[in-house]
C-alpha cells in the first residue's frame, strides 16, 4: 500500500479522526456497542483526565490519501513502572482494518515511540490502563460487550499474532443468570462465614459519597495490589471513573449495587455491580445530545443485564467466604430490581481462586479478552 502513512495526532480534525473511525468501521457489525463521545474525548483529553497527571500519550492514525485505515495509542503510565519496572511500554485504543500492512505500520509506529522513552516492551491493548478497559476480545464474538469492556472483529486477534505478538496474560468474563436459584452449598456456606468472621454487608450510603468513594479506594488499592498488572488508582483517578454516577438518575440504580464486607465497622472487602448501560448506549450512537439523554433517561429503566466490576477482600479477609456473601446479595439484589442475567468481568487467568468459586455458583466463561506482549525493538 504506496500511499499508506502513519500520521501522529495533532490537531481538532486529526483527533475528530481518531474518535469517529471505528464507527465508520464498525457501521455494519451488530454487536459493536457506540461508545459516547463526550466520554471517549474526555478519556483522551489531558487536561481533563487524571491518569494523564502520570502519563504520557500518542495518538496515531492510519491514512491512504483522505481516507483513514486505522489507530492506535502508545502509552508510557509512569506509575505502573515504579510499581512493576518491567520496561513495558502500553499501546491500546487499536483498531484497524483487515490489512496486516496497516496494522504492522500502526504498531511499530507505536512501538519506536515507546523504544525511544526507553520502553523494552510493547503490552496491550489497554485503553489507557487496565483500570480502564482491557483486552482483545479472542473468543465470545456472538453478543455485544458489557458496559466498560471491549469488542472487536475476530480478525484482530490475527493481526496481531502475525505481527509477533505473543499471549501474556488472557482475561475471563463469565455469565450467570439471576433467574436460577444459589447452589445450596453456597447458601449454607456464606451463612456459617457469616457468623464465625462477625462479618457484616451492608449497602452503599448514598448520604456519603466522598466518605465511601474514600473507603472503597482503601480497599481497592489494598486488595488488588499484588495483582499482575495492578496500578493503584490516585484520588483524582477514582472521582474520575466513578464520575457516571453522580447523575442522579445513575446513582439512583447504581447504588444499591455496592456492597461492603465489614468487620467491626472496618471496610474489608467491597463489591461494585453496574447496570449494563451498553442496552441503552446502542441505541445513542455516541451522543447525549439533543435526543440521546432521553433515550438514556428512558432506556436504564429497562436494563435486563448487569456487570460485577469490582469485587475485592483485603488480604488477610481473602479466604474467610466473602466473595460469596458478595454473590448472594448481588443476586438477590437482581432478582428483585427485575434483572435476568449478570456478568462478572474481567477475571485474571491466573487467578484459580476466584475463578474457582466463580465456577461453583454457576458462572461459565463466555467471553475470553487477552493482552498480548512483544519485544522492542523488533521487527513488524
Amino acid at each position: 500500500m504506496s500511499s499508506l502513512e502513519i500520521i501522529p495526532v495533532s490537531g481538532g480534525r486529526d483527533f475528530r479522526d481518531f474518535v469517529r473511525f471505528p464507527f465508520q468501521l464498525f457501521q455494519n457489525d451488530p454487536h459493536w456497542v457506540p461508545p459516547l463521545l463526550l466520554e471517549l474525548k474526555i478519556r483522551l483529553n489531558p487536561k481533563r483526565n487524571p491518569f494523564f497527571e502520570h502519563a504520557e500519550v500518542q495518538l496515531f492514525l492510519a491514512r491512504a490519501g483522505k481516507k483513514i485505515l486505522g489507530r492506535v495509542a502508545a502509552i508510557v503510565d509512569h506509575r505502573h513502572e515504579q510499581f512493576h519496572r518491567d520496561g513495558a511500554g502500553l499501546f491500546g485504543f487499536f483498531e484497524s482494518v483487515n490489512d496486516p500492512a496497516v496494522a504492522g505500520a500502526l504498531l511499530e509506529k507505536a512501538g519506536i515511540w515507546l523504544f525511544r522513552r526507553g520502553k523494552k516492551t510493547i503490552r496491550g491493548p489497554v485503553n489507557p490502563s487496565l483500570n480502564d478497559e482491557a483486552g482483545l476480545l479472542v473468543d465470545g464474538f456472538d453478543s455485544p460487550p458489557m458496559v466498560f469492556m471491549t469488542y472487536n472483529p475476530a480478525y484482530y486477534a490475527s493481526l496481531l499474532e502475525g505481527l509477533g505478538f505473543k499471549k501474556i496474560r488472557d482475561l475471563y468474563a463469565y455469565r450467570l443468570s439471576t433467574l436460577a436459584e444459589p447452589p445450596e452449598q453456597i447458601v449454607k456456606f456464606a451463612e456459617e462465614v457469616k457468623h464465625s468472621e462477625k462479618i457484616t454487608i451492608r449497602h452503599f450510603n448514598i448520604r456519603d459519597v466522598k466518605g465511601e468513594g474514600g473507603r472503597i479506594m482503601e480497599v481497592y488499592n489494598s486488595a488488588w495490589l499484588k495483582n499482575w498488572g495492578f496500578v493503584p488508582l490516585t484520588p483524582a483517578e477514582l472521582s474520575n471513573h466513578t464520575g457516571y454516577f453522580q447523575l442522579p438518575a445513575v446513582r439512583k440504580k447504581v447504588a444499591p449495587w455496592i456492597l461492603f464486607a465489614e468487620v467491626e465497622g472496618r471496610p474489608v472487602g467491597f463489591s461494585l455491580t453496574v447496570p449494563n448501560f451498553n442496552e441503552v448506549f446502542r441505541r445513542m450512537n455516541g451522543r447525549l445530545l439533543p435526543f440521546g439523554i432521553f433515550h438514556f433517561l428512558a432506556g436504564i429503566r429497562k436494563i435486563k443485564s448487569a456487570r460485577v466490576y469490582a469485587l475485592g477482600v483485603i488480604p488477610e479477609y481473602r479466604k474467610s467466604g466473602i466473595a460469596s456473601l458478595f454473590y448472594l446479595e448481588t443476586l438477590m439484589t437482581g432478582k428483585r430490581l427485575g434483572f435476568e442475567w449478570g456478568e462478572m468481568s474481567w477475571i485474571l487467568d491466573s487467578n484459580e481462586q476466584m475463578n474457582r468459586a466463580i465456577r461453583l455458583m454457576g458462572g461459565e466463561v463466555y467471553k475470553t479478552y487477552r493482552i498480548y506482549e512483544k519485544a522492542l525493538p523488533g521487527g513488524f
